[in-house]
C-alpha cells in the first residue's frame, strides 16, 4: 500500500524508533477517529446530536477542573470554569432527550453517567456500524495497541525478546502502519464528505487506497482477508 511505504522507509533507516511509540500513535488514531466520526459524520436526530455535544463540552469542563485542581499552584480561572461546569450541567439535566433516556434512572445512575470518564453517548459498536467499520477488527486493533501503551505482560516480554534490527520486530512495525493507514484512509472518506468542494483536487493514489481497504475495513476474519492483512 502506498500509503504504508513512507513508514517502512523511515522504519529501516531509523532504528531508534520504538514499538511502544507506534503503538500509542496507533492507538490516538483509533480513538481520535472513532471521535471525528461520532462528533462530525454519524447521522442521528437533532435532539440527541445537541445533547451529545452538551455532555462533550461539560466533560471538557470537568478535565480542566481535574487538571487545575492537581497542580502545585491554584489557578485563578478556576471559578470561571467551574461555572461553566455548572451552567452546562443544569443544560444536560434539562435536557428533554437526556430526560427521556433517564426517565427510569436513580439518581445515583445519573450521577455515574455524568462522572464517568467517557463523554460518549451510546457505544462503540455503534459508531463502528455508523462507520462501516468492523466492530470485531477495531476491538483487535485497539487491544493490541493497548498491550503496548499500558506496558501488558505480553508486550514486555514480546519488546524484551524483539530488537530493532530483529525481522520480528518489523513485522510489528508493519502491523502497527497497517492499523494507522486503515483510520487514517477512514478519516479521509469522512473528511471528503464533510467538505465535498475539496474532492476535485484530491490525490489518485488516495482514491486508490480508499478502494484497496474497503475490504479490510469490513474485517470478517476469512481466510482471504488475513492473507491481505499479512500482506501475502
Amino acid at each position: 500500500m502506498r500509503l504504508r511505504e513512507p513508514f517502512l522507509w523511515i522504519w529501516k533507516r531509523a532504528n531508534f524508533f520504538r514499538l511502544v511509540f507506534c503503538s500509542c500513535i496507533a492507538r490516538c488514531l483509533t480513538e481520535n477517529y472513532l471521535v471525528l466520526h461520532y462528533l462530525c459524520i454519524q447521522a442521528l436526530p437533532a435532539d440527541e446530536q445537541y445533547f451529545k455535544k452538551l455532555l462533550w463540552y461539560y466533560h471538557e469542563k470537568c478535565e480542566q477542573i481535574f487538571l487545575i485542581k492537581n497542580l502545585p499552584v491554584r489557578s485563578t480561572h478556576l471559578p470561571e470554569i467551574r461555572a461553566e461546569q455548572y451552567k452546562l450541567r443544569k443544560a444536560i439535566l434539562g435536557d428533554p432527550f437526556f430526560n427521556r433516556m433517564s426517565e427510569t434512572w436513580q439518581p445515583k445512575k445519573i450521577q455515574d453517567f455524568l462522572d464517568r470518564p467517557k463523554p460518549i453517548v451510546g457505544k462503540d459498536e455503534e459508531i463502528c456500524k455508523s462507520a462501516k467499520l468492523s466492530t470485531n477488527l477495531h476491538r483487535a486493533i485497539y487491544k493490541q495497541c493497548s498491550n503496548y501503551t499500558h506496558s501488558s505482560c505480553l508486550s514486555i516480554t514480546i519488546l524484551d525478546s524483539h530488537r530493532t534490527d530483529d525481522d520480528r520486530c518489523e513485522k510489528l512495525f508493519r502491523n502497527f502502519t497497517l492499523f494507522v493507514c486503515t483510520y487514517v484512509v477512514l478519516a479521509i472518506r469522512d473528511f471528503r464528505w464533510l467538505f465535498p468542494e475539496l474532492q476535485a483536487v484530491r490525490p489518485d493514489f488516495i482514491s486508490e487506497t480508499i478502494g484497496n481497504w474497503k475490504s479490510l475495513t469490513r474485517y470478517d476474519g476469512s481466510e482471504e482477508q488475513k492473507q491481505k492483512l499479512r500482506g501475502e
